[in-house]
Protein backbone atom coordinates (compact mmCIF):
# COMPACT_ATOMS: atom_id res chain seq x y z
CA UNK A 1 0.00 0.00 0.00
CA UNK A 2 1.63 3.25 -0.95
CA UNK A 3 1.34 6.34 1.73
CA UNK A 4 0.19 10.07 -0.12
CA UNK A 5 1.70 12.52 0.98
CA UNK A 6 0.75 16.18 -0.06
CA UNK A 7 3.36 18.17 -2.34
CA UNK A 8 5.05 21.00 0.54
CA UNK A 9 6.80 24.26 -1.58
CA UNK A 10 10.04 25.45 -0.39
CA UNK A 11 10.88 29.23 -1.24
CA UNK A 12 14.51 30.42 -1.26
CA UNK A 13 15.16 33.67 -1.76
CA UNK A 14 18.12 35.99 -1.46
CA UNK A 15 17.97 39.71 0.56
CA UNK A 16 20.58 40.49 -2.11
CA UNK A 17 22.94 38.84 -4.80
CA UNK A 18 25.51 36.38 -4.46
CA UNK A 19 24.51 35.61 -0.68
CA UNK A 20 24.14 31.50 -1.20
CA UNK A 21 20.01 31.20 -2.37
CA UNK A 22 21.02 28.76 -5.28
CA UNK A 23 23.99 26.60 -3.07
CA UNK A 24 21.11 26.65 -0.46
CA UNK A 25 18.13 25.75 -2.57
CA UNK A 26 19.80 22.92 -4.44
CA UNK A 27 21.12 21.50 -1.23
CA UNK A 28 17.66 21.39 0.31
CA UNK A 29 16.49 19.40 -2.87
CA UNK A 30 18.94 17.60 -2.67
CA UNK A 31 18.23 16.29 1.12
CA UNK A 32 14.76 16.03 0.36
CA UNK A 33 15.30 13.83 -2.21
CA UNK A 34 18.13 11.91 -0.81
CA UNK A 35 17.76 11.75 2.68
CA UNK A 36 13.87 12.10 3.39
CA UNK A 37 13.04 10.30 -0.26
CA UNK A 38 10.68 12.79 -1.46
CA UNK A 39 10.18 13.23 -4.94
CA UNK A 40 11.87 16.55 -5.29
CA UNK A 41 11.42 19.23 -8.32
CA UNK A 42 13.81 22.33 -8.08
CA UNK A 43 12.67 25.00 -10.03
CA UNK A 44 14.48 28.23 -11.07
CA UNK A 45 12.27 31.13 -10.82
CA UNK A 46 14.87 33.77 -11.83
CA UNK A 47 16.96 35.01 -14.81
CA UNK A 48 20.49 33.56 -13.53
CA UNK A 49 20.41 31.75 -15.70
CA UNK A 50 22.03 28.86 -13.08
CA UNK A 51 20.54 25.88 -14.05
CA UNK A 52 21.67 25.89 -17.32
CA UNK A 53 25.07 26.01 -16.18
CA UNK A 54 24.41 23.03 -13.51
CA UNK A 55 23.16 21.16 -16.89
CA UNK A 56 26.04 22.19 -18.83
CA UNK A 57 28.65 21.25 -16.31
CA UNK A 58 26.38 17.57 -15.13
CA UNK A 59 26.04 16.83 -18.48
CA UNK A 60 29.18 17.75 -20.28
CA UNK A 61 27.12 19.87 -22.84
CA UNK A 62 27.66 23.47 -24.70
CA UNK A 63 26.50 25.95 -21.86
CA UNK A 64 25.79 28.24 -24.77
CA UNK A 65 23.04 25.59 -25.62
CA UNK A 66 19.72 25.89 -23.96
CA UNK A 67 18.97 22.80 -21.39
CA UNK A 68 16.39 21.02 -21.52
CA UNK A 69 13.26 22.21 -19.70
CA UNK A 70 13.45 19.16 -17.33
CA UNK A 71 16.37 17.42 -16.49
CA UNK A 72 17.57 15.17 -13.21
CA UNK A 73 20.64 15.15 -11.37
CA UNK A 74 20.69 12.48 -8.86
CA UNK A 75 17.43 11.81 -7.84
CA UNK A 76 16.34 15.61 -8.06
CA UNK A 77 14.72 17.08 -10.78
CA UNK A 78 15.94 20.67 -12.63
CA UNK A 79 13.43 22.55 -14.25
CA UNK A 80 14.98 25.96 -15.40
CA UNK A 81 13.71 29.17 -16.37
CA UNK A 82 10.31 27.94 -14.78
CA UNK A 83 7.21 29.79 -13.80
CA UNK A 84 3.72 28.73 -11.57
CA UNK A 85 2.24 26.53 -14.41
CA UNK A 86 5.25 23.85 -13.51
CA UNK A 87 4.49 24.02 -9.55
CA UNK A 88 0.84 22.55 -11.06
CA UNK A 89 2.37 20.15 -13.76
CA UNK A 90 4.57 19.11 -10.90
CA UNK A 91 1.57 18.87 -8.36
CA UNK A 92 -0.35 16.94 -11.02
CA UNK A 93 3.07 14.61 -11.93
CA UNK A 94 2.97 13.64 -8.04
CA UNK A 95 5.97 15.16 -6.67
CA UNK A 96 5.96 15.66 -3.14
CA UNK A 97 8.62 18.46 -2.85
CA UNK A 98 9.23 21.70 -4.51
CA UNK A 99 12.02 24.30 -4.06
CA UNK A 100 11.65 27.32 -5.44
CA UNK A 101 14.77 29.31 -6.53
CA UNK A 102 13.67 33.19 -6.44
CA UNK A 103 17.02 34.05 -7.00
CA UNK A 104 16.85 37.93 -5.09
CA UNK A 105 13.65 39.01 -3.96
CA UNK A 106 11.86 41.48 -5.86
CA UNK A 107 8.63 43.03 -5.27
CA UNK A 108 7.43 41.39 -8.69
CA UNK A 109 8.33 37.75 -6.97
CA UNK A 110 7.22 38.70 -3.56
CA UNK A 111 3.22 37.45 -3.93
CA UNK A 112 4.63 34.00 -5.05
CA UNK A 113 7.21 33.79 -2.48
CA UNK A 114 4.84 34.21 0.11
CA UNK A 115 2.39 31.11 -1.61
CA UNK A 116 5.28 29.01 -0.36
CA UNK A 117 4.41 27.19 2.27
CA UNK A 118 7.95 27.34 4.28
CA UNK A 119 9.84 30.33 3.03
CA UNK A 120 13.81 30.81 3.49
CA UNK A 121 15.38 34.62 3.01
CA UNK A 122 19.21 34.34 2.53
CA UNK A 123 21.91 37.37 3.48
CA UNK A 124 25.20 37.86 4.11
CA UNK A 125 26.91 39.18 7.80
CA UNK A 126 29.70 39.64 5.85
CA UNK A 127 31.41 43.64 5.91
CA UNK A 128 30.15 44.22 2.20
CA UNK A 129 26.60 42.53 2.69
CA UNK A 130 25.64 43.07 5.99
CA UNK A 131 24.17 46.71 5.09
CA UNK A 132 21.98 45.73 2.45
CA UNK A 133 20.64 42.07 4.58
CA UNK A 134 19.74 44.59 7.28
CA UNK A 135 18.10 46.97 5.47
CA UNK A 136 16.36 44.25 3.46
CA UNK A 137 15.30 42.54 6.99
CA UNK A 138 14.08 45.83 8.68
CA UNK A 139 12.36 46.88 5.39
CA UNK A 140 10.66 43.45 5.00
CA UNK A 141 10.01 43.01 8.65
CA UNK A 142 6.39 41.72 8.31
CA UNK A 143 7.30 39.37 5.33
CA UNK A 144 6.73 35.96 6.92
CA UNK A 145 10.07 33.66 6.52
CA UNK A 146 13.12 32.25 8.15
CA UNK A 147 16.21 34.52 7.72
CA UNK A 148 19.69 32.50 6.68
CA UNK A 149 22.82 33.32 6.52
CA UNK A 150 26.03 31.37 5.28
CA UNK A 151 28.89 33.81 5.74
CA UNK A 152 29.84 36.71 7.88
CA UNK A 153 30.88 37.25 11.88
CA UNK A 154 28.84 36.27 14.73
CA UNK A 155 28.89 39.69 15.93
CA UNK A 156 27.58 41.26 13.32
CA UNK A 157 24.87 38.54 13.77
CA UNK A 158 24.16 39.75 17.13
CA UNK A 159 24.07 43.20 16.69
CA UNK A 160 21.65 42.58 13.39
CA UNK A 161 19.60 40.17 15.76
CA UNK A 162 19.57 43.06 19.13
CA UNK A 163 18.66 46.36 16.92
CA UNK A 164 16.09 44.54 14.49
CA UNK A 165 14.27 41.88 16.87
CA UNK A 166 14.91 39.09 14.48
CA UNK A 167 16.87 35.45 14.08
CA UNK A 168 19.42 35.09 11.61
CA UNK A 169 19.48 31.43 11.54
CA UNK A 170 23.61 29.90 10.87
CA UNK A 171 23.42 27.79 7.63
CA UNK A 172 26.59 25.25 8.19
CA UNK A 173 29.06 25.54 5.45
CA UNK A 174 29.27 23.27 2.80
CA UNK A 175 32.07 22.40 0.34
CA UNK A 176 29.91 21.65 -2.77
CA UNK A 177 26.07 22.14 -3.57
CA UNK A 178 23.75 19.52 -2.79
CA UNK A 179 26.58 17.36 -1.31
CA UNK A 180 24.97 16.52 2.32
CA UNK A 181 27.42 16.52 4.73
CA UNK A 182 26.73 15.27 8.44
CA UNK A 183 26.33 18.74 9.66
CA UNK A 184 23.92 19.50 7.05
CA UNK A 185 22.08 16.51 7.59
CA UNK A 186 21.99 17.31 11.57
CA UNK A 187 20.93 21.25 10.35
CA UNK A 188 18.28 20.10 8.02
CA UNK A 189 17.23 17.85 10.13
CA UNK A 190 15.99 20.43 12.65
CA UNK A 191 15.17 22.91 10.43
CA UNK A 192 12.55 20.57 8.54
CA UNK A 193 11.53 17.95 11.35
CA UNK A 194 9.48 14.57 10.71
CA UNK A 195 6.44 14.88 10.05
Amino acid sequence: MEISRTMTVYGVAGAGHAVGATHFAVTLAAYLADVRHRKTSLLEWNESGDFAKIYAVFAGKDIRKPPPEVFSIQAVEYMPAAGRDMVFSCRERGREAVVIDFGVLREGSEEEFLRCDRRFILGGLNDWQVGAFSAFAARHRKLPGELMSFSGGESRLKLMERFLGIRVGRIPWSPEAGVITGEMLRFFGSLIPRA
